[in-house]
């Protein structure tokens, strides 16, 4: 039985998103101050600027030192199962290898992914589960049409390269066929 693979969020990176929300919001900032900009630039590059990228900033800092204190990893790899941290719940997501058909490497814009293949059943029992909202399953529509996966994990900001961990992703699916395959 192989340990568990523990991946944690880079706090590097998560530095450069954090400055970079700093410079946004001293640019809003310098906006709402400067007396010859129009209302229309200080409302929607000012104060909209300050709130999402000053919101954000402070949100991803925070967080980013609370897991960095507490250890908290954003990805465990089991050999069944991988989980994934969702911050707002304080909880683990579960996705279940038997459930997977392949794990691959997306890009979208400057993000890296990987998005999750899951077998026909279970793709169609998420879609037509009673629990799903409304709001989720048109997000689920909408990831669909643009990577061709319901879920993905983001892994453009994790201490591991996305190409290794999709690998491993990989590497425990496979074992896990075979398991499944070999006669009792």
């Amino acid at each position: 039985m192989e340990a568990e693979i523990k991946i944690y969020q880079s706090c590097w990176k998560n530095l450069w998103l954090i400055l970079g929300c700093m410079l946004f919001t001293v640019g809003g900032i310098y906006m709402i101050t400067d007396e010859s900009c129009r209302l229309v630039n200080k409302i929607i590059g000012g104060w909209l600027g300050v709130i999402f990228f000053g919101g954000g900033g402070l949100w991803l800092a925070v967080t980013t030192l609370y897991n960095a204190v507490k250890r908290i990893p954003y990805l465990v790899i089991y050999e069944d199962r991988v989980e994934q941290y969702v911050q707002w719940k304080a909880a683990r997501y579960t996705i279940y290898f038997a459930d997977v058909q392949r794990f691959r490497l997306i890009k979208i814009s400057s993000s890296k992914q990987i998005a999750i293949d899951y077998k026909r059943t279970h793709f169609l029992k998420k879609m037509k589960s009673k629990t799903t909202s409304g709001i989720v399953k048109k997000l689920m529509t909408f990831n669909f049409l643009v990577s061709g996966a319901i879920e993905s994990i983001y892994v453009s900001n994790l201490s591991m390269k996305g190409e290794d961990i999709c690998r491993l992703l990989n590497e425990h699916l496979k074992r896990q066929d075979e398991s499944e395959e070999k006669p009792s």
